[in-house]
């Protein structure tokens, strides 16, 4: 029945799209549609004069009939087109997927569920901490300060520091009260790492790691099922997520995300299983693997959207880019994944565009260049440092040939697309760039992509606190968690 129904939701999509102008004036009207479109055009008149490609991948073929389109300048057209063949492709991937699992009931799909959700604001009032289940005695800068490189340092809370005035998760013997506090079981990072990245953070005055506390993140998120989707990158942004909020974590061990085996199969990528903390105040924080865009509209939003496990109250963090070596096959999947996301926007969690984190490897730019572990993982040519919340600053005389101050070419592109459709970006990537030390050990040797813990996944923690701030607009009191 599943299949059925992801399959039935497909065929609708594709005859929809012959209607993509109808469609386009109906839903995709608008400034930010009309810079959009333009941005797309670009990219693809830029695909087809030759970009060039940082692995050898080959990047799947634009369309002869778009090519002509965009090659005539006929942006209405082109659109509608793109529209056409993303849905078609969507069609065949889906249906490709639903074969791999066996048929299984699934909850139907509601008229309410189907009915438009009206756009929501992120945040409770200012000074509102959204019902924080437990109390945490902000730190100061001076504090943290007086008492780096002592033995008994004053770790921050992303850092992994017990509630103040006092914890309750932070006692128990549990796999991952000792993880989230980073001194043990899991790919901790040294203590001298820990406090070099505190004291960075002190030296140029960046003070909003240090003071956050979870009860900061929490009045954004109470309530709401915050969905993290993307590769293993994404998967350590959440385990530093739900880490920062473990006080309210009773449970202290993942939750699959669904029962429903069918689709779980569907959800499944790289062999890990969709799954959750289940938070206080019926809050929820999900990971769901799905590492290349086609897996985005072809199988996991979908797949959400039939068995009405989604509203536009929750929140989407969404990312992929380490997995796409082309540029020309990566601004198509990016604009797929944003015409599926505007067509459905209605229906989805508000989404949170997360950048693709820097790399260390022994290139230029850092990025991966071949070769098996262990490798020796070095800081990215050219760069100096970073200034106050972020400011990347180049060695003198610096050339910046990999594009560096843009976050290279995969946040290039994202970024510029991101922006026109009016998706908010969590700018991490910054963060990341001069912490070439902070990678872990993965059973082979040294590998420069994954970092240990606390270190850039916690910076993104912050940064994602940062955009929800920069994001909330209006006081909204969200509805209870929908069951998977």
């Amino acid at each position: 029945m599943a299949a059925a129904v992801l399959g039935g939701s497909v065929r609708a999509d594709v005859a929809a799209a012959a209607l993509a102008k109808k469609r386009q004036s109906a839903r995709l009207a608008g400034a930010a549609l009309g810079a959009l479109t333009l941005v797309l055009l670009l990219s693809y008149k830029h695909a087809l004069e030759g970009s060039t490609s940082f692995t050898s991948a080959p990047a799947p073929a634009v369309p002869i009939a778009i090519q002509e389109l965009v090659a005539a300048g006929a942006a209405e057209a082109a659109t509608a087109a793109v529209q056409a063949h993303t849905a078609a492709e969507a069609a065949a991937e889906v249906a490709a997927a639903a074969a791999l699992a066996e048929a299984a009931p699934g909850p139907a799909v509601s008229e309410a569920g189907a009915s438009a959700a009206s756009a929501v604001g992120l945040t409770a009032a200012p000074g509102d901490d959204g019902g924080c289940p437990a109390a945490y005695e902000r730190m100061t800068v001076d504090e943290i300060r007086a008492a780096l490189w002592k033995p008994s340092w004053q770790r921050p809370y992303l850092f992994g520091a017990q509630a103040r005035p006092a914890c309750t998760n932070c006692k128990r013997d549990a796999l991952w009260a000792h993880f989230c506090q980073y001194r043990s079981h899991g790919p901790t990072c040294p203590e001298w790492l820990q406090q070099s990245i505190v004291g960075s953070w002190l030296e140029r005055g960046f003070e909003l790691p240090l003071t956050l506390t979870p009860c900061d993140l929490w009045r954004h998120i109470r309530g709401r099922t915050l969905f993290m989707m993307g590769d293993s990158m994404m998967l350590d942004f959440f385990k530093a997520l739900r880490c920062f909020l473990f006080e309210f974590w009773p449970g202290l061990e993942d939750e699959p995300f669904t029962r429903n085996k069918t689709l779980e199969t569907l959800l499944t990528d790289s062999t890990v299983r969709p799954h959750c903390g289940r938070l206080l105040h019926g809050t929820r924080v999900c990971y769901i693997r799905t590492d290349q865009g086609k897996d985005f509209h072809g199988r996991s939003l979908p797949a959400l959207l039939q068995n009405n496990l989604t509203s536009r109250e929750d929140l989407l963090i969404a990312n992929f880019g380490l997995h796409h070596g082309d540029q020309k096959e990566y601004q198509w999947r990016l604009w797929a994944f944003v015409d599926f996301y505007k067509r459905h926007a209605d229906r989805l969690p508000r989404l949170f565009w997360q950048q693709t984190l820097a790399q260390h490897f022994g290139t230029p730019s850092g990025e991966y260049g071949g070769g098996s572990p262990p490798f020796q993982c070095r800081a990215i040519q050219g760069f100096k440092k970073l200034e106050g919340n972020g400011t990347l600053v180049l060695e003198a005389g610096a050339k910046d040939t990999w594009g560096l101050r843009r976050g290279l070419w995969r946040n290039a592109a994202a970024g510029q697309i991101m922006a026109a459709a009016g998706f908010p970006l969590i700018q991490s990537f910054n963060e990341s760039v001069p912490m070439w030390r902070a990678h872990k050990d993965n059973g082979e040797g040294w590998e420069c992509t994954h970092p240990c813990h606390p270190s850039m996944a916690q910076a993104s923690v912050a940064k994602f606190y940062l955009t929800l701030e920069e994001a909330a607009t209006t006081t909204t009191t969200p509805p209870d968690v929908k069951e998977a």
